[in-house]
């Protein structure tokens, strides 16, 4: 017997003769606590004085019917589980930052071309790959390319993969200028959100184009090595010694993203004595924008090469002079 079924059959001895719903009111008014209102109370009171009957008796005991019952919704939350590559796919190249239409064409085209000839099994394209400055929180130069000549360009850039990758595994994670496309819809339009014909991944023909999405600031994860942009996290990670040790110091864990347009390499040994190395990427957009022009830039991509042992190397390439190095 539990304590409330103690209580229970504690007020059945002293008012034996009182009716069931009347020793439900006062038991419920006098241990308020333990009995969460009077119905409660009374169908306790029912089941000590063998009044539920044999069925339900036996289909109930006494902590069941105390035991308190809650139906909770299911809560709003978005799927935040990495985006596993698997580790069957032996070769890869990163694309960070291209920033569509401000990109550098003959660097861009030094990277592909370079990533073309070393035939990768995947391809990350790891945010901002667009730029939308007509539709960013800063000031916008209205001479600039519009909102709809950057979706063609973009459109077509993904058709262009495909068309010279066709066998690769093309993966498109959302920076942070990516997001400014839902942020702006959901400001101005938000009734349109919802609408599947304005989706951004529908509007590129990812689908189409095979080309596989990974938004809400998930992680892509590739054997042992964390892939992200850089802005997943709220404050900037960039520190005064370089962005991969401003990486490190956030993750903890083997990990490169781009973001800082720099890069740069980080290497610490834990205390177990586990190595951990940090990257941060080059980019592949102009180095002198408008909004900026002297700054700390460099163009690069980053490649992959997995063995079938699991060991797999990440090199940071340079591109100077429309050469990659």
């Amino acid at each position: 017997m539990t304590l409330s079924g103690d209580i229970v059959q504690e007020y059945i001895n002293r008012f034996p003769k009182t009716p069931n719903l009347t020793l439900a009111r006062k038991i419920h008014k006098e241990n308020s606590m333990v009995f969460r209102n009077i119905e409660v109370a009374r169908t306790a009171v029912r089941y000590s004085r063998g009044a539920l009957g044999k069925d339900n008796r036996k289909s109930k005991n006494i902590n069941s019917i105390l035991t308190p019952k809650f139906s909770i919704p299911e809560g709003d939350n978005i799927n935040y589980e990495p985006y596993i590559i698997s580790d069957e796919l032996k070769t890869g190249a990163l694309l960070y930052d291209i920033h569509f239409p401000y990109h550098d064409k003959k660097v861009l085209d030094a990277a592909l071309t370079y990533i073309y000839n070393s035939h990768p099994d995947f391809m990350l394209l790891v945010g901002d790959i667009a730029d939308f400055h007509q539709i960013s929180f800063f000031e916008r130069d209205p001479r600039k390319k519009k909102i709809v000549q950057e979706l063609k360009m973009l459109e077509y850039f993904f058709a262009e993969l495909r068309l010279n990758f066709p066998g690769v595994e093309i993966i498109y994670k959302l920076g942070n200028h990516e997001e400014r496309y839902d942020r702006f819809i959901m400001q101005k339009a938000p009734e349109l959100f919802d609408i599947e014909q304005i989706q951004l991944k529908n509007i590129l023909n990812l689908e189409k184009h095979n080309i596989a999405l990974v938004d809400n600031k998930r992680i892509i994860r590739y054997c042992h090595l964390n892939i992200i942009h850089g802005h997943e996290y709220k404050f900037n990670i960039s520190n005064p010694v370089n962005p991969a040790r401003g990486i490190f110091l956030r993750t903890h864990k083997i990990t490169t993203a781009g973001h800082f347009h720099q890069a740069s390499e980080h290497n610490e040994t834990s205390i177990n004595g586990d190595k951990i190395t940090c990257w941060s990427a080059g980019c592949l957009c102009d180095l002198h924008p408008q909004w900026m022009p002297l700054n700390k830039w460099g163009h690069g991509f980053q490649t992959i090469k997995c063995n079938d042992k699991g060991m797999w190397q990440l090199t940071n390439h340079k591109i100077i002079n429309g050469e990659v190095i």
